[in-house]
């Protein structure tokens, strides 16, 4: 579907989404006006999907509600980082991407639910902290991707990690990111 609306000069993008390869007659297709018209798929998707679920938000109980760590006034629905999360979703699904690329995404569907659980009931960190270490260890083996390097952190050369080291330190990373952000959004949308 996207590749039919986004043709260009003739060419299937698709095919070339990830790679910025050759269709043949010589002509690159330019990484960047894919990733802008994902990009912008994405934005108009969740413009029109914000609104749209506000309203079952609310009957929902899906709702923030003002207190001390948070500065908005009266309810806010909690619809934004779902709709975000759909939007993207729905422009790379129809973008043609590969499963190494759609593999991050498919993985945050369990952390979305989360989110979504834990923005209705208040899930403890400690019972939430599984779940995220879970979904860690399954990115790190759908993506096969590992923090390795922190660069040279001493003046002394880059300090390299291997094995398990490497895994465990990329698993602490995910799920300190997770949380960081999770931390920051008492202002309302910031994290988006």
């Amino acid at each position: 579907m996207f590749c039919q609306l986004w043709r260009l000069r003739g060419f299937d993008v698709s095919s070339k989404l990830w790679n910025n390869g050759n269709d043949g007659d010589g002509t690159v297709v330019s990484s960047f006006l894919v990733v802008g018209m994902v990009g912008l798929t994405t934005f108009l998707v969740c413009l029109l999907l914000i609104p749209a679920m506000s309203g079952a938000a609310v009957k929902l109980g899906l709702v923030d509600k003002p207190d001390d760590r948070k500065q908005h006034g009266g309810l806010i629905p909690l619809v934004g980082g779902l709709s975000i999360y759909l939007a993207v979703f729905a422009a790379m699904g129809i973008s043609g991407a590969d499963f190494h690329v759609m593999s991050p995404l498919v993985v945050g569907s369990v952390l979305l639910l989360l989110g979504a659980l834990d923005d209705r009931f208040s899930i403890s960190a400690l019972a939430r902290l599984p779940v995220q270490v879970g979904t860690a260890v399954v990115m790190i083996a759908t993506a096969q991707i590992a923090i390795q390097s922190v660069g040279d952190l001493t003046g002394s050369g880059a300090v390299v990690m291997t094995g398990w080291a490497s895994i465990g330190f990329t698993i602490m990373c995910t799920v300190g990111v997770i949380n960081s952000i999770n931390m920051i959004d008492g202002v309302d949308g910031l994290s988006g």
